[in-house]
């Protein structure tokens, strides 16, 4: 307490001039969970995510989650949690867009991980597995079917729709309308 009884606490982040990065991150998690004028307040608060009693002091969650390291932000781990010690780390944009509500998980050989990490482990464009679970594949047959040829670019026109009908492969369609040019 100050000395005529207020109850503000001086920690020393957010005095007078620049804001410390750790006071900007703890100030707009409040706001997003408390603020029904804030913008990104229907996906926080309006979805019942709350910041715990402990951290409504900023000195407690400078205490928890210590000053955030360059380039990371505050994640949930549990997308559905609320703002607390055992469900928050420091992430990457990447790890964060993987953590994401709406990103389906597949699990296929016990292994359950994004559609997008899929494809990176794979060498399958996302696309092509995205397309092939929109056709109603299983999620088997999109993940272990092998890459397509690829399609000429646009600039080959005169590609033929059915190359196996010719007996043809694609790289060898391919070559013979470069050497066309």
């Amino acid at each position: 307490m100050t000395a005529n009884g207020d109850k503000r606490v001086v920690h020393g982040f957010a005095r007078r001039g620049p804001k410390s990065r750790a006071y900007k991150v703890w100030e707009q998690m409040k706001n997003r969970c408390n603020c029904s004028t804030n913008p990104r307040y229907r996906l926080y608060g309006a979805r019942g995510i709350k910041v715990c009693e402990r951290w409504l002091s900023f000195s407690n969650f400078l205490a928890d989650m210590g000053h955030p390291p360059a380039k990371l932000s505050i994640d949930r781990i549990d997308n559905d949690g609320n703002y607390q010690p055992d469900n928050c780390r420091w992430a990457t944009q990447k790890e964060q867009c993987r953590n994401r509500s709406g990103n389906k998980l597949f699990t296929h050989n016990g292994i359950t991980q994004v559609q997008l990490d899929w494809a990176t482990q794979l060498g399958i464009s996302y696309t092509a597995i995205r397309q092939r679970l929109l056709r109603g594949w299983s999620i088997a047959e999109a993940l272990t079917t092998g890459k397509r040829c690829r399609r000429p670019s646009r600039s080959y026109k005169t590609a033929p729709k059915g190359l196996a009908a010719a007996g043809m492969r694609c790289s060898d369609h391919l070559a013979r309308l470069r050497r066309r040019k």
